[in-house]
């Protein structure tokens, strides 16, 4: 059964619990292919992709408003 996590539940996670998760969803560890893969660049990935796929992908209206959101705020800093 795959989960989709929100940031919270990642938080609370372990590395290893994380990966294991990881490569349920996405069929990869990216922690065992890339060691210098900082821990809190692999969470802030993980929740990237959680929050892609609570949305139903990339190309769905709710993504999509997200990323135009971040575009928005981004150009205003």
């Amino acid at each position: 059964m795959r989960t989709f996590l929100n940031d919270q539940d990642i938080d609370a996670m372990s590395l290893t619990e994380l990966s294991a998760w990881y490569v349920e969803m996405v069929g990869y560890d990216p922690l065992e292919e890339d060691p210098s893969l900082e821990p809190a660049e692999f969470r802030a990935d993980c929740k990237e992709y959680a929050l892609i796929m609570r949305c139903g992908g990339l190309d769905t209206p709710e993504y999509q408003a997200i990323e135009a959101a971040r575009k928005r705020a981004s150009c205003s800093i």
